[in-house]
């Protein structure tokens, strides 16, 4: 049984697109927090400022999830080498190679 190589899924790994979506929205509710005054903002009953708390809570999601994927990286395994025939081999579950048909002779 071959060890293929594994690397890192970099870029293309969701949580990092997530992180930056909920990130950079949580930053425009924190600006918009900020510099809105008393009359802009809609009236809570409470008297808070829901932008701004809602600003926080999505950058404090973005941070998690920026953090769990430095903690625990997507692990994605090469592509298996080309067999000698220059065709691709297909792996199945769990890593191993799926049987190759043979042609039919007429």
């Amino acid at each position: 049984m071959a060890h293929h190589p594994r690397r890192g899924a970099g870029a293309f790994d969701v949580r990092d697109v997530i992180a930056e979506l909920i990130g950079f929205y949580g930053v425009v509710l924190l600006i918009v927090g900020l510099l809105d005054g008393p009359e802009e903002a809609p009236a809570e009953p409470d008297g808070s400022n829901a932008d701004l708390w809602a600003g926080l809570a999505m950058v404090a999601v973005a941070v998690a999830f920026a953090v769990w994927t430095r903690l625990r990286p997507a692990v994605v395994e090469a592509p298996a080498p080309d067999d000698e025939r220059g065709v691709p081999r297909l792996s199945g579950r769990r890593g191993k190679s799926l049987p190759r048909r043979r042609a039919r002779r007429r």
